[in-house]
């Protein structure tokens, strides 16, 4: 899914905040919102006399010789109006870019040259089975005799005998002890990878941020310790399927901050906003590959305190869950440098 609302700038260009962008385009958003159409457009009211003035979050409109009357607004309305209707707002401004012959097509949203920044935001998910170009899925080594299990760092370094990527809702990390006699012994460990096609962001996006997001049906800790997940690369052998041996291709360098067991919350999703490491990991022409493993244990090496039958489990839904409202998902805001010119008009 794309929002239409993409930041375009020419090299060199200065990014204007929303209040620098409605004062430099003033006078060609009165010329719009004093139509009919533009008022549409613009969820402005038609019953308002002429507007003078409208800002992110104002319309000013003039109702006598020195009398004013204001709409205000929290936020900013009519800057999100813009974002969100883009491409209905460039096409009511085209009225205004043509000189009165009709043939030259002026670049009125270009300044000095240059378009002025926007922003932009594109939302990825990974491909719900049957999988086209990204999969998402859980990794995991199971201890086959739960009864002796495996000391901690022998399990965390396998090379992985169990997976799914074609399942609703999976374990996004989990740590198990389970009824062994042998002290120290683990049975279980879960991390999980989720791929993102990007590339339609194309080669020359720049991104500004990223934020990877998980919606969590379920969590259930036993015993561990205070863990918390987080966010790290993956290199699955393939980009539409995953298999046992995926497990031990996530890395160990955190993309974002931990999300605390007891921070995790099932009613919104988990967001991750993505540090330079994680935002390095975002390909702009290919697929992006990103994973999650448990972050106080299993991404640093360090064993829990063990007891028997421990279990610390959360369940995520995946990409195969009806519609994308709780699919896991990676929304990046970016610019892209565009050079417009005159165009001309026959």
């Amino acid at each position: 899914m794309i929002t239409l609302n993409r930041r375009f700038t020419h090299e060199g260009a200065t990014k204007l905040n929303e209040d620098q962008w409605f004062e430099l385009f003033q006078p060609l958003l009165l010329d719009i919102v004093n139509t009919d159409y533009g008022r549409d457009i613009m969820c402005i009211d038609k019953r308002l006399p002429k507007i003078v003035q409208i800002r992110k979050n104002e319309v000013r409109a003039q109702t006598g010789e020195n009398s004013f009357v204001s709409d205000f607004r929290a936020g900013s309305k009519w800057a999100n109006v813009i974002r969100h209707r883009w491409d209905a707002f460039k096409i009511v401004a085209k009225s205004f870019y043509e000189k009165e012959d009709g043939r030259i097509l002026i670049p009125y949203l270009n300044y000095n040259g240059r378009l002025v920044a926007s922003n932009a935001t594109d939302t990825f998910f990974p491909d719900a089975n049957p999988e086209t170009s990204s999969v998402d899925g859980r990794v995991s080594h199971d201890v086959s005799s739960p009864v002796t299990g495996r000391f901690w760092a022998s399990l965390r370094g396998e090379v992985g005998n169990q997976h799914s990527d074609s399942s609703s809702l999976l374990p996004c990390y989990e740590i198990t002890a389970g009824p062994s006699v042998v002290s120290g012994a683990w049975t279980r460990i879960t991390r999980s990878i989720y791929l993102f096609d990007t590339s339609t962001l194309g080669a020359s996006a720049t991104l500004d941020d990223a934020t990877f997001s998980v919606k969590i049906q379920a969590k259930t800790n036993t015993g561990i310790n205070s863990p918390a997940m987080n966010v790290y690369s993956s290199a699955p052998a393939s980009d539409t399927d995953l298999v046992n041996g995926d497990y031990n291709s996530l890395g160990t360098t955190v993309f974002s901050t931990a999300i605390t067991f007891a921070s995790q919350t099932t009613s919104a999703y988990n967001d991750f906003l993505l540090n330079t490491s994680g935002e390095a990991a975002v390909e702009t022409e290919d697929v992006s590959n990103f994973g999650i493993r448990e972050s106080v244990y299993d991404g640093t090496g360090s064993a829990p305190s063990w007891a028997t039958n421990q279990n610390m489990n959360t369940q995520v839904w995946m990409a195969e869950r009806t519609g994308t409202s709780e699919d896991p998902k990676l929304v990046v805001n970016f610019t892209v440098p565009v050079t417009l010119r005159p165009i001309i008009v026959y």
